[in-house]
């Protein structure tokens, strides 16, 4: 028996993250940090440190009112939030533990607005 990270499909992150199958498949394409793998018939298969970035960008994007372009400048500038968020899943499922982690690493400019 090997010791695998468990794998989970776009419907399993959706309901986990409370976002839209749809929202998810965009998002990879808008954050290139986010790129889960695919499994042999093209299906995504997202790993728990996916499942963290997802958090992490649904937190910057809806709670913390960041723009698209203002999140990739924020994580491109701070990559060790994706570090961070990529280790601590259970803790981003809490809103206010990633409020904390974002507090923790305060930015350098206020959010991108466009």
């Amino acid at each position: 028996m090997t010791d695998r990270a468990p794998l989970f499909n776009v419907k399993a992150v959706a309901q986990q993250t409370g976002l839209k199958p749809d929202t998810l498949r965009a998002w990879e394409k808008e954050f290139p940090c986010l790129r889960p793998r695919r499994s042999r018939g093209k299906n995504r298969a997202y790993r728990e440190r996916d499942i963290g970035i997802v958090l992490l960008i649904k937190h910057l994007l809806y709670g913390q009112r960041y723009t698209s372009q203002g999140v990739r400048q924020r994580l491109g500038a701070q990559p060790e939030l994706l570090r961070q968020a990529a280790a601590d899943v259970v803790a981003l499922l809490d809103p206010a533990a990633c409020a904390a982690l974002l507090a923790a690493r305060p930015q350098e400019q206020g959010p991108q607005q466009q």
